[in-house]
């Protein structure tokens, strides 16, 4: 391996060893970290994920229930109005949370007919209400 553009190269024995394995060490690291990396989106779209508030001391709403897991004229009115205020950075963020798997049409909802702002603050967690672990992950532990 060079440094730059092969102006530097290492030309003892000693420093080609230590290159080789600073250059294992690096593939190795950069395996994991790729895995890790791609665990974590895994998570996110199944839901097993944590809600952290963009702001710390800005509310957020949960919904829970039985229905919230597909898209009904009343979960849409009730984003629509929720998230209606443009610029305006005091919206709460909403997090659903359900044990079933979302309905795709929830989702693509929230990201067609949401403004840009407001898409961002929805957040889809899978879990129970009854379950302290998923209340403390949706921050109810408060």
């Amino acid at each position: 391996s060079t440094v730059g553009y092969g102006d530097y190269s290492p030309t003892t024995i000693p420093s080609q060893l230590v290159i080789m394995a600073f250059i294992i060490v690096g593939v190795i690291f950069f395996g994991v970290e790729t895995s890790e990396l791609l665990e974590l989106k895994s998570l996110m779209n199944t839901g097993g994920c944590k809600y952290t508030p963009y702001k710390p001391n800005l509310n957020h709403i949960v919904i829970t229930g039985m229905g919230v897991h597909r898209l009904s004229s009343m979960l849409e009115t009730f984003l629509l109005q929720v998230l209606a205020h443009e610029g305006n950075e005091d919206v709460p963020d909403v997090v659903i949370l359900s044990e079933a798997d979302y309905d795709p049409g929830l989702k693509e909802f929230v990201r067609k007919k949401l403004a840009v702002q407001a898409y961002q603050k929805v957040f889809f967690l899978r879990g129970s209400a009854l379950s302290p672990d998923d209340l403390e992950r949706v921050q109810l532990h408060r």
